[in-house]
């Protein structure tokens, strides 16, 4: 059968964009499925989703952990439900460790 759940573990690269890692499947292809008028709101019903996101909270608001949160926005978009609550890791939390 179809595999029906996804756990994403993203960071964000400075300036709040996404990784050049997973650039091509965040903004080329979830993001066209989003913006393109054949792929309905229901295209992903059924599949659920977990995303883990690391950043630093030293950055401003807009830019902690944005990729993770545009990945969480573009699968709810696409009629994903989620496993879990998204999930946001403050690295800079790492010095009280």
């Amino acid at each position: 059968g179809k595999a029906r759940d996804c756990v994403a573990i993203v960071s964000t690269h400075e300036g709040g964009r996404v990784p050049e890692n997973c650039r091509q499947v965040i903004e080329d292809q979830i993001d066209d499925l989003v913006h393109d008028f054949r792929v309905g709101a229901t295209a992903l019903r059924g599949r659920r989703f977990a995303v883990l996101g690391l950043g630093s909270s030293a950055y401003a608001d807009n830019r902690y952990c944005a990729a993770a949160k545009k990945l969480e926005k573009q699968l709810r978009k696409l009629g994903a439900s989620r496993i879990a609550s998204e999930k946001l890791d403050d690295q800079s939390d790492e010095s009280d460790a």
